[in-house]
């Protein structure tokens, strides 16, 4: 079997010596508060972006998905190491997913077939579990491309997120 890199997005809450320890690529999300543009996990954390979000009202926050470029370039240096299983914040909380197809896509058959992206249905460690179960199925060396996304598939309906906001 081929070397299988595995990418998400910021959105997943993996704590970075995980990353790190399972080689999982990570394309940050673009958090807008009020007028300023941050990359998520770069130039903004959670616990600073609460920070600035205190007393500031509803609405003051959005996230934009990930620059096409940036999925792009990751694609191609990453293909050339060995297959990519792309597994994305939900579709419906986020454009990140239809911007990593588009990326694929652009790239032209040869390097798309290489490449599989998965909609989590899921958000923070939802997404999280999921990508580390398919970064130690990864590092295994026992699936194939198409194996694996199909494992990945299959865990995206069976996992479920519960979470609480504090209102005011």
């Amino acid at each position: 079997m081929s070397s299988i890199k595995i990418v998400t997005d910021s959105t997943c809450d993996i704590p970075d010596y995980l990353l790190r320890q399972y080689e999982i690529s990570v394309v940050p999300l673009q958090v807008q508060v009020n007028d300023e543009l941050y990359l998520d996990r770069v130039a903004i954390n959670s616990a600073e972006l609460f920070r600035r979000l205190d007393g500031r009202g509803p609405g003051a926050a959005t996230t934009h998905p990930p620059p096409l470029p940036t999925f792009e370039r990751l694609f191609r240096n990453l293909t050339r190491q060995g297959d990519v299983l792309v597994i994305t914040v939900s579709n419906k909380l986020s454009e990140t997913y239809a911007t990593a197809l588009r990326a694929r896509e652009g790239l032209g058959a040869t390097t798309a077939a290489h490449i599989a992206v998965v909609d989590s249905l899921s958000v923070s460690m939802g997404l999280g579990l999921i990508v580390l179960a398919a970064a130690k199925a990864a590092r295994s060396g026992r699936y194939s491309l198409t194996e694996l996304a199909s494992m990945v598939q299959r865990m995206t309906t069976q996992t479920h997120v519960v979470f609480f906001a504090e209102t005011y």
